[in-house]
């Protein structure tokens, strides 16, 4: 749930192209982190799942929450790729972090893939502001 600040750097040919220009500062929710699995249904429906409890390992548990449904096209009508193909799944891997944005047009883990802990500059935190007139 921390939100983390990085530089946008995707593999991606078809990212780079549309998005990769001078230098962008991405800052985006940790939604996963090492040993949680990525899901995707057959309408790119993604599910990231905890399966024990890092506390009582010997005691199964499952933990799912859902990070949102890839777009297969961008507000220009390009087509889009899910980094976890539809029925497939992604175990996410030491020092690997599946960063998500609440918008349905945000650029994050579902078409990047996973970012590396390494590249995390800093945490940020949301303001809110209340009663200012």
């Amino acid at each position: 749930g921390d939100y983390v600040t990085f530089d946008f750097k995707p593999p991606q040919a078809w990212l780079k192209e549309r998005y990769d220009r001078e230098s962008r500062i991405h800052t985006k929710m940790v939604s996963g982190t090492e040993g949680n699995t990525i899901h995707a249904d057959a309408d790119l429906n993604l599910t990231i799942c905890r399966s024990e409890d890092e506390t009582a390992p010997h005691i199964p548990t499952t933990d799912c929450w859902s990070v949102g449904q890839v777009r297969t096209a961008d507000s220009k009508g390009r087509p889009m790729a899910s980094w976890v193909p539809a029925g497939q799944q992604y175990t996410l891997q030491r020092g690997e972090l599946w960063v998500f944005g609440p918008n349905p047009r945000s650029l994050d883990s579902r078409y990047q893939g996973p970012i590396r802990s390494e590249i995390v500059k800093g945490k940020a935190s949301p303001i809110w502001l209340f009663g200012i007139h």
